[in-house]
């Protein structure tokens, strides 16, 4: 499994899988990390050695605070794509998704 990503860097060791949220300068959500995010959990309920993910940040000031409120439409329409409300980013975000989440 190839686990790469533009704004998350993701690396599995020993079944736990590292992904660190890295979209500069200071990690907003757009379409871009949408799509990543999506693509990785869709990634870890098809791979079999994923037990765990734990989400870290590449900026020690910022985990994901901020929206880029201006391009809202952009990643709402990429989360869209991902297969409709049971699967897009923004429902898959969801308690009930990421629970089912290796």
């Amino acid at each position: 499994m190839s686990w790469n990503y533009s704004t998350i860097r993701a690396e599995l060791r020993s079944g736990v899988l590292w992904a660190t949220i890295d979209n500069p300068p200071i990690n907003l959500i757009d379409e871009q990390f949408v799509a990543d995010l999506s693509a990785l959990l869709d990634d870890t309920e098809t791979d079999g050695s994923v037990r765990v993910v734990v989400f870290r940040s590449a900026d020690p000031d910022f985990f994901i605070p901020h929206v880029d409120l201006e391009r809202i439409a952009e990643y709402t329409a990429v989360a869209a794509t991902s297969g409709g409300p049971e699967t897009a980013a923004s429902a898959r975000c969801s308690a009930g998704s990421v629970r089912r989440a290796p």
